[in-house]
């Protein structure tokens, strides 16, 4: 999980260098003549990593705007997702799932049950005798 991130940047950057060697393919002859006289093989592998470094530039900060989160949302039903995929874990998974989130609490809240369970013994001693 922790290479999420990095994977979807090189998935999104090879789709965008697929992309670009469309694009010249669609232009035809145009793009053919371009490719061939006038810019020699290294230019053109230049200028697509260019654009790629550039797009992958510009990315993260248009990802976070309102517009594209509700495409996002739609297009892949990201929290749809999650939640059917976290329902069909077995409990021991879902577990693990949750165990880093709490660890680093995890002696507060065994300091708070052991203060809750004294004072509730210490009701329970008083009221009895």
């Amino acid at each position: 999980l922790d290479d999420g991130p990095k994977r979807v940047q090189e998935i999104f950057r090879r789709h965008l260098g697929g992309t670009f060697d469309r694009v010249i393919q669609d232009q035809g002859v145009l793009g053919e003549i371009g490719v061939r006289y006038i810019l020699s093989p290294e230019e053109v592998v230049a200028l697509r990593e260019d654009i790629v470094r550039e797009m992958m530039a510009v990315v993260p900060n248009k990802i976070k705007e309102p517009r594209v989160q509700a495409y996002f949302d739609g297009a892949i039903g990201m929290e749809r997702t999650i939640r059917e995929r976290m329902e069909s874990l077995p409990y021991k998974d879902f577990e693990q799932l949750l165990h880093p989130v709490f660890q680093a609490d995890e002696w507060k809240l065994i300091v708070v049950g052991g203060g809750l369970g004294l004072a509730i013994g210490l009701l329970q001693a008083y009221f009895i005798n």
